[in-house]
């Protein structure tokens, strides 16, 4: 049962989907060897993608749908077995030693879990995706020990904060390197449409992470892609449809506009006794100052009783007096900011393959509302993999995929016009619209429905948020970001003298985003006049490896070692700009404005040169040792200090395979491992742009002075920065 229990929580995977049922069944998968129940067995429905995971007694309960009367039930460390379905089955495995010598994806490569000496988890990407979420850094919350996934964002599309085993820097990014089909990435992880992933690896150790040198500190995570398999043609449609809300409620705040002026009183009379000495009468200066127009009190204007302000609390009780009633209920913020947004997704997958070439491609649609209103993320996504045996020497493969991705996300970004902090710290008694004299809404004229309330009243502003209406923002003011992604590689991998496989491999990255935020000229700081501020920005990314391999087995020793040269080369361009004095409140074109505010633009360039190789030795599949050094050359440290070592040393003692260890019949698979390693860190957070890519420079911006170009210091630089290291030494056991 023990060895149930640790293979459940180290392969958790299956595609899971949903089909019209027409037959339900239920049954039991049990090891044939000891008869114990297997928990977290893969049951599926063949021919379709719908299936579920076993439960802690090994028990399964399906729909089939019309026409499909055949399970295939799978589980790592036993082999497979396709079955007819019928209710009250009962589903023997037979255990399969092999399946412990399965393949993981690691740096520049692939190995065998027994082989590996470092520490990494590798994620099935169709387990991954019954997750539902729309991007995938979320799909590794509470699937890796030791990683720790932050949704810091409601905004659907965002990228959660991913950090592996704590911070990784004092001063500079702490996220991890994200490696896609074997290209570091540097673009919106969001244009990854999570049913195209295959797998995903998150390297946690410094012998595993240690190859990528300079950009491995904060740990790697390795996404492989889908691939065609040889045989037939395979069509696959998927819809998804889900729902965005608050299920989670909110802490409690004061929810009457009664109680909220009881001790707004309270608070004036404490005042009026304490630090102006009033004494028995504090309680009816309080209630004469209360609704005052703002000296010490609220605004008049949101005295929302039948009485004046003077006449609401009894000062010998501190409670409102009996018979007051409201002439209006102010309304609920929650109900103007938030809502429950629904989410449609699609995708359309033909893969196949024969003995030379094999391909995948993929198009889905996916749109995303928010629960903050009006927020939303829409991404096109298309992707082509293909791979071939050119001659039976020479083998090519490439990677292609596009995105389009378009963000609507108004207020969140902004702090002070933010919903989700507004609705926390708004006192009930502030509505959303405007009032009159006796409490009905006002309408307005300019935009047609109801007059936002921004809190001003006769140019006084309310004591909490003055000048700000999330609620107007979200229906007003517009920001929206669109962008194009496009990610492509292509590799040639030759075989020669038997033992000898030299691979190239060239890739490029582009993104491409325009972001127009439009602030509406009716209300809030830019009444009257409106502004349009547009920014433009792109990224291109290219990266080229050589890499030259060699394996061989000796009787009972086995050594593969490589080396290998790596450049990339990074440059990051913008516009940005503002207008105002707008003439239309909903036109986000700069035609609509006819006050130039101010422009600018930049273009930053970096690059990094690598050499580096690997060593791995095995004996007798019993002991194993890894080696790694990598040189990095930055183009961020000045001469002196561009080039840093890094690398790692690593061993595993695979126990079980010792002859001590065959009479020991209840333990399979144990493994002891120790790893040393040193990683670099050359992200940068200075506070300035322009310093992060050359921060041994001394940089001056340009400004002007009365129609002149002028000079002016911007930041010193330091041309002894160098390399952030980071030593660590791991142990730990497989089993």
């Amino acid at each position: 049962m023990e060895k149930r229990l640790t293979m459940f929580f180290a392969c958790l995977f299956l595609s899971v989907g949903m089909a019209l049922a027409q037959t339900k069944v239920t049954g039991t998968v049990i090891s044939q060897e000891d008869g114990q129940p297997i928990i977290g067995a893969a049951v599926k429905v063949v021919g379709t993608s719908q299936g579920m995971l076993t439960d802690v007694n090994g028990r399964f309960s399906l729909t089939l749908p019309a026409g499909k009367t055949d399970l295939q039930v799978t589980y790592l460390g036993y082999e497979g077995k396709t079955v007819k379905a019928k209710n009250g089955m009962r589903i023997f495995l037979q255990s399969d030693a092999k399946a412990l010598d399965d393949v993981l994806v690691v740096a520049y490569g692939k190995t065998s879990k027994q082989a590996f000496t470092g520490s990494a988890t590798q994620l099935d990407g169709e387990a991954m995706s019954m997750k539902n979420t729309s991007e995938i850094t979320k799909t590794l919350q509470g699937e890796v020990a030791g990683v720790q996934v932050f949704n810091t964002s409601g905004q659907p599309g965002s990228n959660a904060t991913v950090l592996i085993r704590g911070l990784g820097s004092i001063n500079s990014s702490s996220a991890p390197l994200y490696v896609v089909d074997g290209m570091p990435f540097s673009g919106d992880i969001s244009g990854l449409n999570p049913g195209d992933i295959e797998s995903m690896t998150v390297l946690k150790g410094p012998s595993a992470t240690s190859l990528y040198g300079s950009r491995a500190a904060n740990g790697v995570i390795l996404v492989t892609t889908k691939s065609g398999k040889r045989g037939e043609l395979k069509i696959e449609a998927e819809i998804k449809a889900g729902a965005n809300a608050r299920w989670i409620p909110q802490y409690n705040t004061i929810k009457s506009p009664e109680r909220f002026t009881e001790l707004t009183w309270e608070g004036m009379k404490n005042m009026f006794r304490d630090v102006y000495g009033f004494g028995d009468q504090a309680g009816l200066y309080a209630n004469a100052y209360l609704f005052d127009g703002g000296r010490y009190g609220i605004d008049n204007m949101y005295n929302m009783w039948d009485v004046d302000g003077d006449q609401l609390i009894d000062p010998e009780t501190g409670s409102f007096y009996e018979g007051i009633n409201r002439k209006y209920t102010p309304e609920n913020w929650d109900d103007h900011i938030f809502r429950t947004g629904l989410k449609l997704e699609s995708d359309v997958k033909i893969s196949g393959g024969n003995d030379r070439i094999n391909f995948f491609t993929s198009l889905g649609f996916l749109k995303d509302e928010g629960y903050y209103l009006k927020s939303d993320f829409k991404r096109f996504n298309a992707r082509a993999n293909v791979s071939a045996e050119l001659t039976s020497w020479l083998r090519s493969a490439m990677h292609m995929s596009y995105s389009n991705m378009t963000y609507n996300q108004p207020g969140q970004e902004d702090i002070s016009n933010n919903g989700f902090q507004f609705v926390n710290y708004m006192p009930p008694l502030f509505p959303v619209y405007e009032r009159d004299a006796e409490g009905n809404l006002i309408e307005d004229t300019r935009v047609g429905g109801w007059r936002y309330d921004y809190g001003m009243g006769l140019g006084y502003g309310r004591a909490y948020a003055s000048g700000i209406n999330p609620a107007g923002a979200i229906k007003l003011d517009k920001n929206k970001t669109r962008s194009h992604q496009f990610i492509g590689d292509l590799s040639l991998e030759a075989r020669f003298l038997k033992d000898f496989k030299f691979t190239v491999n060239l890739g490029m990255q582009y993104l491409g985003s325009n972001n127009d935020d439009l602030t509406n000229p009716y209300y809030g700081d830019a009444e009257g006049i409106g502004r349009i501020e547009k920014t433009s920005s792109s990224m291109i990314s290219v990266q080229s490896t050589q890499m030259l391999s060699w394996g061989k087995q000796f009787g009972k020793h086995a050594l593969d070692a490589f080396i290998a040269h790596e450049s990339s080369w990074y440059q990051y361009q913008y516009m940005t700009g503002q207008k105002s004095n707008i003439l239309r409140g909903d036109n986000l074109e700069w035609s609509n404005a006819v006050i130039m505010g101010y422009m600018d633009s930049d273009k930053y360039k970096r690059s990094l040169e690598s050499f580096f190789g690997q060593l791995n030795y095995n004996y007798d599949q019993r002991y194993y040792f890894t080696a790694a050094l990598r040189f990095d050359g930055s183009s961020r440290f000045s001469s002196g200090n561009k080039w840093g070592t890094f690398g790692s040393l690593g061993f595993g003692w695979v126990i079980t395979n010792e002859k001590f260890m065959k009479n020991v019949k209840w333990l399979k698979f144990l493994k002891l491992k120790a790893d040393w390693g040193l990683l670099g860190n050359q992200s940068l957070s200075t506070g300035s742009s322009a310093a992060n890519y050359y921060p041994y420079y001394d940089l001056f911006a340009i400004s002007n002075m009365n129609d002149n170009p002028s000079v002016q210091f911007y930041y010193k630089g330091n041309n002894k920065l160098t390399w952030e290291k980071t030593s660590s030494f791991n142990f730990g056991y497989d089993a």
